[in-house]
């Protein structure tokens, strides 16, 4: 979950769906908006992908962007959403092409380490000035991406031997 105190809306995932929940959780009751939903659902960011994606973990907003960093673990990539289509209206909806942007993480890498079922792919995000770090669980590495080069950052640096599956990053 992350919050976008900016906006007013508080976006989640889940580990079996192929969306992005944004919930309005600002009451714009005595605003001329007229919108007094509040606490419920606003839109449905949808990945509406060629290759589909599942299981968002970590999701992220950049300071200063319309943009939302999902971790997705089917494929293992961090999908880029865009905010501005979510507008605080007074009926929910589905976004049908927020995906805007795909950056790689480390694919059909498994650590060597003891012996799991999992299979969560990038797990944790953080940011630190214009570099975005993602944890990969099963490759046991942190993956480095420089937000300042292409669309919406490239990566420039892969971490390996980081310990047995990190998960969370601060």
């Amino acid at each position: 979950m992350v919050i976008d105190q900016e906006r007013g809306f508080l976006y989640a995932s889940s580990r079996f769906a192929s969306y992005i929940y944004a919930f309005d959780i600002r009451d714009d009751s005595d605003t001329l908006t007229g919108d007094d939903k509040v606490n419920e659902l606003e839109a449905l960011l949808v990945a509406n992908t060629d290759v589909g994606a599942t299981a968002f973990r970590g999701l992220f907003i950049p300071e200063g962007t319309d943009l939302l960093y999902a971790l997705n673990s089917e494929p293992e990539s961090v999908m880029i959403f865009d905010l501005a289509a979510v507008e605080d209206l007074t009926i929910a909806r589905a976004e049908r092409d927020a995906v805007i942007g795909v950056l790689p993480a480390p694919r059909e890498e498994r650590d060597a380490g003891g012996r799991t079922t999992a299979y969560i792919g990038p797990s944790g995000i953080t940011q630190v000035d214009h570099l975005l770090f993602v944890a990969n669980f099963n490759a046991n590495s942190v993956s480095v991406y420089d937000l300042r080069l292409g669309a919406f950052g490239e990566l420039v640096y892969e971490i390996r031997n980081v310990g047995e599956n990190p998960h969370a990053l601060s």
